[in-house]
């Protein structure tokens, strides 16, 4: 629960840039003591910048927003694996596929077989890969790069130039965040690998929660018309941005959200008085 909350307040940040403990107590039904003490553990991780009263988001420097591996491997567990075994659907025998890393993509390990090709720059795929199998797996390619400990994935230029000299059949990514013209990410390096990744392979799908679709990163990486499948949880505040999506072309799959309605949508942070 804590892990959730800290989330939720992220997201409120993206929207209003400063939030103080009354604000919060109010949209999270929790005491202001406990919110100072999500504030401290945001501001430890690197996420917030924290001012008398309260916090600020990090919008005046080009930091990456991205979350500690091991709190965004904690987020939406249940909508990642919902994602995860829908794709395996379009995902046909003997499939080369590239696969950008994160903690969504990490989910498929379970669903992939030995007659797939796999590309990556996730150390944590292949991790689990090893676990299902110990002695006799699926090819894999690990790309050779900088091992970036905050996400957990191999980046950066010897990284791009390695994922450029394949051609796969599918790419698989969850991007940081998009809006109705198309995908975006975090920062410059991960925009320009995932660019990469998706422009090598003949389809393209996309795996993004429901929480992906309030967050602006700061490249534009794709626009939907290039891209084949999103596959998404429900959430009635997206329906406008999908209805955009299909316009575009882009098939879209949504699958029921597992935890029904979210504690606080968009709408209830526009009638919260700040």
């Amino acid at each position: 629960m804590k892990e959730k909350r800290q989330q939720e307040i992220l997201a409120a940040l993206e929207q209003y840039h400063f939030l103080n403990t009354r604000q919060c107590a109010a949209l999270f039904n929790r005491s202001e003591a406990t919110l100072r003490r999500d504030f401290i553990l945001l501001q430890q991780a690197g996420l917030v910048k924290r001012l008398h009263g309260g916090i600020r988001a990090l919008t005046d420097d080009h930091s990456s927003p991205l979350a500690p591996v091991n709190l965004r491997g904690s987020w939406n567990q249940d909508q990642k694996r919902l994602l995860a075994e829908t794709a395996v659907k379009y995902i046909g025998q003997g499939e080369s596929i590239m696969i950008h890393g994160g903690t969504t993509t990490a989910r498929l390990a379970p669903y992939l077989d030995r007659s797939h090709r796999i590309i990556t720059n996730s150390p944590s795929l292949c991790s689990a890969l090893t676990l299902r199998f110990p002695s006799d797996g699926p090819e894999v390619i690990l790309a050779g790069g900088q091992y970036d400990f905050r996400s957990g994935l191999i980046r950066g230029t010897k990284c791009c130039t390695f994922m450029n000299e394949y051609q796969c059949d599918l790419a698989i990514a969850s991007p940081f965040g998009c809006d109705s013209a198309g995908i975006l990410e975090a920062d410059d390096e991960f925009a320009e690998l995932l660019r990469v990744i998706l422009r090598n392979s003949r389809r393209k799908i996309l795996l993004m929660d429901s929480s992906k679709f309030h967050r602006h990163g700061i490249r534009r990486v794709m626009s939907w018309d290039k891209i084949d499948l999103l596959i998404t949880t429900f959430d009635r505040d997206n329906h406008d941005i999908l209805r955009e999506i299909r316009r575009h072309g882009t098939e879209v799959v949504i699958v029921p959200s597992p935890n029904g309605k979210k504690r606080f949508s968009s709408q209830t942070l526009k009638k919260t008085t700040f």
